[in-house]
């Protein structure tokens, strides 16, 4: 998670960062059998996160401050996921999110999107998505 966090949103502000977190714990927490059942299952999994395609990009860390950061943010949200920490209104089915800028966003991956997802909101450099056919398990929302 921690990684996934660095990669992913260390340029972000901490409540964007704590949003790709709860959006990947979302992942876990769903019961849909598309969904690996472990965060790293689901960071790992095949062509979800662009940084781990990179061997190079996946295992540097040169930002310290920012690392320790991520690591803070992972635990607790590992901690205290759909405790203290909720999905916004309207986000109950969001499984996805991307750039807004859609750098790290393959055109295959851009296809995708665009076929079969839908943004339910904005943060910071990234937008969230759902499923256009919604989803079985809505996940609790503020």
């Amino acid at each position: 998670m921690a990684e996934n966090l660095y990669h992913e949103g260390r340029g972000e502000k901490v409540g964007h960062q704590y949003l790709l977190g709860m959006l990947t714990l979302a992942r876990v927490a769903d019961p849909d059998p598309q969904w690996p059942k472990t965060i790293c299952g689901v960071v790992g999994q095949d062509r979800q996160f662009s940084w781990t395609l990179d061997y190079r990009l996946a295992t540097k860390r040169g930002e310290q401050e920012k690392w320790e950061k991520a690591k803070f943010i992972a635990r607790d949200l590992v901690l205290h996921a759909w405790v203290r920490f909720l999905l916004p209104r309207g986000w109950a089915c969001a499984r996805f999110y991307k750039r807004t800028d859609g750098k790290g966003v393959s055109k295959k991956s851009q296809k995708f999107f665009d076929a079969r997802l839908f943004p339910v909101g904005q943060f910071g450099s990234h937008s969230a998505f759902q499923e256009r056919r919604g989803c079985k398990y809505p996940l609790p929302t503020t």
